[in-house]
């Protein structure tokens, strides 16, 4: 697992952030996003998932858990915030999407460690830098 702390003094650095992580994402690639709420994790998905290719709007999947996007590498947004145990991230078929051919984002990436990939890249943010 490789961990990264960025620093950010607002939404432009946090997208130009995400946009330089999507330039060396490939197929498989797994970003897990960290911290409270509103420190970023879904602005940032929006901009990997732009720098991706995706043209559509990126929400946050608080609702459907995951949201699939075609670009030109697809994109898999997965949210565990509502998730109560890793067999429900199993079920949703999250092996799956990282044995696949689609770049996944998750938020809340820390809530369930023992099941992401230890090959992968997760991005804490925090405010207050």
């Amino acid at each position: 697992m490789l961990v990264v702390h960025l620093h950010s003094h607002g939404p432009d650095d946090t997208r130009a952030i995400g946009a330089a992580i999507a330039g060396v994402l490939a197929p498989g690639d797994v970003v897990g996003r960290v911290g409270d709420l509103g420190a970023g994790k879904t602005l940032m998905a929006k901009a990997i998932a732009s720098g991706l290719g995706v043209a559509e709007a990126v929400p946050s999947p608080t609702f459907p858990i995951v949201q699939e996007y075609d670009g030109s590498v697809p994109v898999a947004h997965v949210d565990t915030y509502r998730l109560d145990s890793e067999d429900e991230l199993i079920d949703i078929g999250f092996a799956e999407l990282v044995d696949s051919d689609v770049v996944v984002l998750v938020e809340w990436a820390d809530r369930f460690e023992t099941v992401l990939p230890g090959d992968r890249l997760v991005v804490r943010l925090a405010p207050g830098f």
